[in-house]
């Protein structure tokens, strides 16, 4: 079944609330990091989610 347009929306609504929720979370480790360990972790992120 393919998600309807409403479906989408909120999949879309929740994952904003979702990642509102973990950002200070997000922040906090990210400071902890080398920024190039970071950079590169969100771009692997970006790139799985587009599977």
């Amino acid at each position: 079944m393919l998600p309807t347009p409403w479906r989408r929306r909120r999949g879309l609504a929740e994952l904003a609330k979702m990642r509102a929720a973990v950002r200070p979370v997000y922040d906090k480790f990210s400071a902890a990091y080398d920024p190039a360990i970071v950079t590169l972790f969100k771009a692997e992120l970006e790139r799985v989610s587009k599977l």
